[in-house]
């Protein structure tokens, strides 16, 4: 009787947690078979020069972002390409910032946002602002015509730390994860 209490405990306190969730992770696989007949696959949009902008924040998140999927889709038995894949991957990731303002109600802010100097915001004299962050990350895989997407993983979070390298790399995490579960095994 004790283990099936502790077991129910468990399970509700598992799913207080997961209803209170700040992100998701999802995925759809809408043609399994444009995998079964593929063999190669390659990026769809060319990649941020490392020379341009060496160490910026899109350079970096970029650079992350192709040798993850990379890693999954060559475990996953598919061979990298320049030109002429069967398959293309693309990605978008988007942080957008939503200002709360506080008493009093007739204080302004202003807000800038720039991918080089990131979020910056300057407050009336008497009025204070909050800045809260949410993060959306899709993987995209296209058929051979680069236009009909075959397979579609996304990570949505809420309330993140604005542009932190720890919070990309969760979310990359979270969306390779996704990936390998659900992107089909190359069979030989």
């Amino acid at each position: 009787m004790k283990k099936l209490f502790a077991s129910a405990s468990l399970i509700a306190l598992f799913m207080s947690i997961s209803a209170c969730s700040l992100f998701s992770v999802t995925s759809e696989l809408k043609d399994e078979s444009a995998f079964a007949q593929a063999q190669t696959y390659a990026w769809r949009s060319k990649a941020i020069p490392t020379s341009a902008n060496k160490g910026s924040k899109p350079q970096s998140v970029d650079q992350k972002v192709r040798t993850a999927a990379n890693e999954v889709m060559t475990a996953k038995g598919y061979q990298l390409v320049t030109d002429n894949a069967d398959l293309y991957l693309d990605y978008k990731y988007k942080i957008t910032p939503t200002v709360v303002a506080e008493q009093p109600e007739s204080a302004e802010a202003s807000i800038s946002f720039s991918r080089d100097k990131g979020l910056t915001k300057q407050n009336a004299n008497t009025g204070t602002s909050n800045i809260t962050y949410s993060a959306e990350f899709m993987l995209e895989i296209f058929n051979q015509d680069k236009r009909s997407q075959v397979y579609k993983a996304s990570f949505t979070s809420k309330d993140i730390e604005h542009d932190t390298s720890k919070d990309i790399d969760k979310h990359i995490k979270q969306l390779t994860r996704r990936m390998q579960l659900t992107i089909p095994q190359k069979t030989k």
